[in-house]
């Protein structure tokens, strides 16, 4: 199904609950070899197509794979969903994420590796999430750019229609 999703030329509507359960099928999985496609990254860039509309809906699985033991499965969570949930939603969510993050080393590192977009970046907001991360400012970028090398990777992927 999840090839589907990506390789055929017409649209074809899916909503939220089925595109989280693709996900679900296919996580914790393992990393795809460098230069080739993973599914896992793919269906959790299908699954933010949602993050504007259906948060809530969003949220669990978030949190469940945000917490998880691989590095990997957090950082496609972390870039390619919580930013999102977090760009939109940022006074509701917040607080369910700090709770989190304080209560599981595995979701604080998943939340660290965000950068701020929209609702996130705004100053006050900005200001709340370093409550969370006082260090934030003088971290390395190498793990982001890690993570986002293999989104970049992902979308040409998909412009390219291979």
């Amino acid at each position: 199904m999840l090839l589907k999703l990506i390789c055929e030329p017409e649209v074809t509507m899916v909503t939220v609950q089925e595109t989280l359960a693709v996900a679900e099928q296919l996580f914790p999985g393992r990393p795809a070899p460098d230069g080739t496609e993973d599914a896992r990254w793919q269906a959790i860039i299908q699954v933010a197509m949602f993050a504007e509309r259906e948060p809530e809906v969003i949220w669990p699985f978030v949190l469940k794979w945000g917490s998880h033991e691989e590095e990997d499965v957090r950082a496609a969570i972390a870039t390619c969903l919580l930013e999102d949930l977090l760009q939109y939603h940022f006074d509701v969510l917040f607080p369910l994420v700090a709770s989190a993050a304080k209560s599981n080393e595995f979701f604080a590192k998943t939340t660290a590796m965000c950068w701020k977009f929209g609702e996130a970046a705004e100053p006050t907001r900005a200001a709340t999430r370093r409550t969370l991360f006082p260090q934030e400012n003088s971290r390395s970028a190498l793990p982001r750019a890690e993570a986002l090398s293999s989104i970049w990777i992902h979308s040409l992927w998909l412009i390219s229609g291979s």
